[in-house]
């Protein structure tokens, strides 16, 4: 047994002698626990001197720098190694393409790098500045692998905590050249291009973002936010006028429509439009909001007529016949009954809406307001004083 392995030893020795002594020196250094990197280095730029297609020096060069790098934790000494690093290996698959070697040393980089910029992220949360560290890490990993877009996505996460909105924009949109197409990022690009008065951009990501998920709220909704912020209610009536035709059965394209019909004051063609997706979602609580927000504002609608002609009435009430006063009476009376009735018809779609949040665990004060007001306006007291409760409202 004892001579095998002095046989395997004079074996191996024989083996590296062919090699350059730096190299081999260096490839020595790899294994001890603790390595004057500096003396390394220098020695295998001699060899690389000595014979610059020396893939191997290089190579070897790259896992040095690459146990460094692990060693260094200081955000830009650590970046610098890796840099080197980087360099290192690719001028040996510059002379070597396709190495197996160097590219599982590129991937083991790859993913140690992305761990340090979770790390980081991670401490973020206890402490802010920890936010920029990870932007650093998470951009190392684009140096070691430039064609990956989740460095990118997950640097301009770290950008919009580090308080470096800025420059996640530009992140962001290289994330997306690399084939980068989560909803998600859709969305927060295109929120950053909002606060930065960029709306075209963001109109222009976010059409391309609705075509590609169709039924993804999140996108729906800030779509037409750009539309409304950016003036735009005709094209976006257009678009979602349209969508309707094409796809009858999405639930958000008549919500979405049902919206804008809203903000326009057409409130019988909005109604339509909340009905067509309550009746392909019976569960879509924010439709059965604005189903229930229709009638309420149909039911100020009409309030503000009568405050008109209650006005006129009363201004002119003198120079009017008691058959004018009467009519013009009557037509108070028949406008408060139907500004009754349109709050009455709030009432169920909004108690839907409220039941829906409240099963979901998500706030229902806004709802509960709402139907505050239809029931006062309804005379149902009791029911009133629970949604006043519901709302926050102090009665006292």
């Amino acid at each position: 047994m004892y001579c095998g392995l002095m046989v395997v030893g004079i074996l191996s020795l024989a083996a590296g002698c062919g090699g350059d002594p730096n190299v081999e020196g260096a490839k020595l250094a790899l294994t001890l626990d603790e390595v004057n990197y500096d003396e390394y280095y220098g020695k295998l730029d001699q060899a690389i001197a000595a014979d610059p297609a020396n893939a191997e020096a290089y190579e070897v060069k790259g896992k040095l720098l690459q146990r460094q790098a692990g060693e260094v934790k200081d955000p830009a000494q650590h970046t610098e190694i890796v840099k080197k690093m980087v360099e290192a290996y690719g001028k040996a698959l510059e002379i070597t393409p396709g190495s197996p070697s160097v590219i599982q040393q590129l991937r083991q980089a790859y993913v140690a790098e992305f761990q340090l910029g979770f790390q980081a992220f991670n401490r973020g949360r206890e402490n802010t500045e920890a936010y920029t560290e990870a932007v650093t890490f998470f951009q190392n990993t684009s140096v070691i692998q430039p064609d990956s877009a989740a460095p990118y996505v997950n640097a301009a996460y770290a950008m919009i905590n580090a308080g470096m909105s800025d420059q996640a924009i530009p992140t962001f949109e290289k994330a997306i050249s690399l084939g980068e197409s989560e909803a998600d990022t859709y969305v927060l690009l295109s929120n950053l291009y909002l606060q930065n008065q960029q709306t075209g951009e963001a109109i222009a990501l976010l059409e391309k973002g609705r075509d590609m998920y169709p039924d993804k709220p999140e996108l729906q909704s800030q779509l037409l936010n750009a539309y409304i912020s950016s003036g735009q209610m005709e094209r976006a009536r257009q678009v979602y006028k349209e969508a309707v035709e094409r796809e009858p059965d999405n639930k958000l394209y008549h919500y979405n429509y049902g919206t804008l019909l809203l903000e326009a004051e057409e409130y019988d063609a909005a109604e339509a439009e909340f009905r067509a997706a309550i009746r392909l979602d019976p569960e879509y609580g924010v439709a059965y909001y604005n189903l229930g927000a229709t009638f309420v504002n149909k039911a100020v609608s009409v309030n503000d007529e009568i405050s008109v002609k209650d006005d006129a009435l009363r201004q002119n009430r003198s120079t009017l016949s008691s058959s004018q006063v009467t009519q013009a009476e009557g037509e108070l009376e028949a406008l408060a009954e139907q500004r009754k009735s349109f709050f009455e018809q709030a009432i169920e779609p909004l108690e839907k809406a409220r039941d829906l949040q409240v099963a979901a665990g998500e706030e229902a004060a806004l709802t509960c307001n709402a139907l505050f007001t239809a029931y006062v306006q309804s005379g149902m007291q009791e029911k009133a004083e629970e949604a006043a409760a519901c709302a926050g409202i102090d009665l006292n």
